[in-house]
């Protein structure tokens, strides 16, 4: 933009809504506030799809009635749904294995996780961060 044009200004604002589940195509969100369901197209944000939990509030930005972000929390815990088991003697220092959890994440991690464990994730990098002992 010049100095001498013109941009009209636009008000956004901030809500919490929580997530409901996806179809496949879209997200589906309820306002904590007036309980009105909305749906959010997953091309909008296509990796989210693996940090979203169902029933879990979320800080969104819109415009008028337009998603324009949605807040992902820098680190997740999940469940590990689906976990390859360690094999006798594969004790190389820093031996990794890859894990599914609960949304289909799948993240590289040190092979003592087990399915049914909860391991916290980092969300920007994916990477995982430790094992939680809740």
């Amino acid at each position: 933009m010049k100095s001498q044009d013109n941009a009209e200004d636009i008000t956004v604002e901030d809500r919490d809504i929580q997530y409901l589940y996806n179809d496949g195509t879209n997200f589906a969100f309820m306002n904590v506030e007036t309980f009105e369901q909305m749906e959010v197209p997953m091309a909008s944000f296509p990796d989210y799809q693996y940090f979203m939990k169902e029933g879990e509030t979320y800080r969104a930005t819109f415009w008028e009635d337009q998603v324009l972000d949605i807040l992902i929390p820098a680190k997740i815990v999940f469940t590990v749904a689906e976990a390859e088991e360690a094999v006798k003697g594969d004790t190389v220092q820093g031996a990794t294995k890859y894990v599914t959890t609960e949304t289909g994440l799948r993240v590289r991690v040190p092979i003592f996780i087990k399915q049914g464990e909860k391991i916290r994730v980092n969300t920007e990098t994916k990477e995982y961060l430790e094992r939680v002992n809740k």
